[in-house]
């Protein structure tokens, strides 16, 4: 089995534009003449016509592709299957002989054919594609490929190829059941891309780095690859590229500072340092991470001064005049803004006792900026990216996840959570998790202390995580009714709702942005950060954890599909939150 490794990276704060891929909308609005319609209608035209994807040399192998087109699911699952599928996903045995694989199943997986593979043991067989589609919000469907024998209905799961997805369903267990490791060349794009003018890669972990299946890349053209055809960059240090298949992957420049032991820092004065244990990319919350370091678009060399290099021969700089500038959101987020915003995060987080800012204490701005709390170095692109020094990292939490438990019957009930680290538990979690008696209405009498309390409640720290690339931009006005609108398509109850808003609406108002970028982290995201253990076990488990971040204006980015899973039988609810502001500053 594959292990998913994610590396930590991007998105703080300190960055105006950080986080998602996306653009600032332009106020500017021009009305179409009948001329630019007709011509933007031909345009149209055109691009759905042409060849769906440009077939390169490392894709003229084992396969040759068509424009992925959708199929009936009822074309490949067969009707054995599909009943076994049903029963695994809501216990029941209400699949008769007239059911058609339709519904709510046809809506999370979706088929498309994209090929035909031409050379080994499935030589002739049609390739086929499978997104899954999460219970609840999430960023991205799960991929799985397979081989498919159309004239006697054999589909074989293409293990190699597919999402390795530790959270899967166990009803997605029967579709996977017929599986093969076999190798087919050129059914993925490379997993390393030379850079243009260099020695260096950029790499790809192409298995879980699908957004959606039939899709376009973000951003503009950067470069071509001979192998994997034409990389799009948007406002991180990601690219994107769409394989001939219609899936999307993401490629990322690692500068390796942080593998092994570490990068050494060798100081204009010849002093030196090691990167990994005095530096990072800038933090976020209980592990909603960028894919990639962030882009400071507002940085330049002439505001800039060296201080030294790394061992991979990268110069690092420091702002030339530190001068601490009050905050003014229409001020652009050069050195000096970054620098000034770093210490006042700083400074509303130092009180707290944390890891990352008891390495030192400074009384005032001069003495932090000796500290080298921030230095800026440049990629191979020619961009620029910042690192921040513990002392001055804030503390990643994951801000009051709650855990409600509502059994059919009373039943006594164990729950466990596996964060990095708590900071804080309501009731005590004690050395081995919560253990409870629980009631229907939701009710829980904690054993260890004899206390009744309505839902559990945790706080935490989180190292990695997960790569968010979908939300909305909501002005600071709607921000209420957009938390009541989102949280009843995601199934909370009332109850649920005005706990939700009654923690939450006030520390994002405190905020003095006018816009904020909002995604919602379903069950099976979450899970990747935050791991639960509930015995026995739930029969619906739906948890909600809210990324904020405050901006300036507002952004384009791809539109989040909310929806909510069933609640049947013994059923778990748990909601939380995080932002890139220090959240605790309240």
């Amino acid at each position: 089995m594959r292990k998913l490794s994610i590396l930590v990276l991007s998105l703080f704060v300190l960055s105006g534009c950080q986080f998602f891929n996306f653009e600032y909308e332009e106020e500017e609005t021009i009305e179409p003449t009948e001329e630019s319609e007709e011509l933007e209608e031909e345009e149209e035209t055109e691009e759905e016509t042409k060849p769906f994807g440009e077939m390169t040399d490392h894709f003229k192998q084992d396969v040759t592709f068509t424009e992925p087109k959708q199929i009936d699911t009822d074309r490949v699952v067969s009707k054995e299957t599909g009943a076994q599928i049903a029963q695994a996903y809501d216990n029941s045995n209400e699949w008769s002989s007239g059911t058609t694989w339709s519904g709510y199943f046809a809506e999370r997986f979706e088929f498309f054919e994209v090929g035909e593979i031409n050379a080994g043991k499935y030589k002739g067989w049609k390739l086929i594609l499978m997104n899954l589609r999460a219970d609840g919000p999430s960023f991205s469907a799960d991929l799985y490929r397979f081989a498919w024998h159309e004239g006697n209905n054999n589909l074989v799961h293409l293990e190699k190829y597919s999402s390795n997805n530790q959270w899967i369903s166990s009803s997605l267990y029967p579709l996977l059941q017929d599986g093969d490791d076999v190798t087919i060349d050129g059914i993925v794009l490379p997993e390393t891309l030379k850079i243009p003018g260099t020695n260096e890669y950029l790499t790809t972990d192409y298995l879980y780095n699908h957004y959606n299946l039939v899709d376009k890349p973000y951003g503009e053209l950067s470069f071509s690859d001979s192998d994997a055809g034409d990389l799009y960059s948007g406002s991180d240090a990601c690219f994107t590229v769409q394989s001939p298949d219609g899936s999307i992957a993401t490629y990322s420049y690692d500068p390796e500072f942080f593998k092994g032991v570490g990068t050494t820092i060798t100081w204009n004065d010849g002093g030196k340092s090691n990167m990994k244990d005095n530096y990072g990319f800038r933090p976020t919350g209980c592990g909603i991470i960028g894919n990639c370091y962030g882009i400071e678009k507002d940085v330049s060399a002439a505001g800039l001064k060296s201080v030294g290099k790394t061992s991979e021969g990268i110069e690092l700089f420091v702002a030339k005049n530190p001068v601490y500038i009050e905050h003014d959101k229409d001020t652009p987020w050069d050195e000096q803004k970054l620098l000034s915003n770093t210490y006042d995060i700083y400074t509303a987080t130092s009180q707290y006792s944390t890891s990352t800012n008891e390495a030192a204490v400074f009384d005032n701005f001069e003495d932090f900026v000796a500290a080298n709390p921030i230095l800026f170095w440049q990629d191979t692109f020619d961009r620029w990216s910042m690192l921040i020094a513990d002392f001055a990292r804030p503390p990643a939490e994951c801000g009051k996840p709650v855990i409600y438990l509502y059994p059919e019957e009373p039943m006594d009930v164990k729950v466990q959570v596996f964060i990095d680290r708590f900071t804080e538990t309501i009731p005590d979690y004690g050395r081995d998790g919560w253990t409870v008696h629980a009631q229907p209405n939701g009710t829980l009498y904690n054993y260890a202390d004899g206390q009744t309390y309505p839902y559990l409640y945790w706080e935490g720290e989180k190292d990695g995580g997960i790569d968010p690339r979908a939300g909305f931009s909501v002005h600071r006005d709607d921000v209420e009714k957009f938390l009541d609108d989102s949280l009843t398509k995601l199934g909370l109850n009332q109850q649920e709702e005005d706990d939700f808003t009654e923690f939450w609406l006030p520390r994002m108002l405190k905020e003095d942005k006018d816009y904020f970028s909002i995604s919602f982290v379903g069950t099976r995201d979450f899970n990747e950060i935050a791991p639960m253990s509930i015995e026995p076990s739930p029969d619906s488990l739906i948890r909600i954890f809210m990324y904020y971040h405050p901006t300036d204006r507002k952004i384009q980015i791809q539109a989040q599909t909310l929806r909510s899973i069933p609640r049947d039988g013994f059923t778990v609810i748990e909601w939380g939150g995080t932002s890139s502001a220090a959240w605790q500053n309240y």
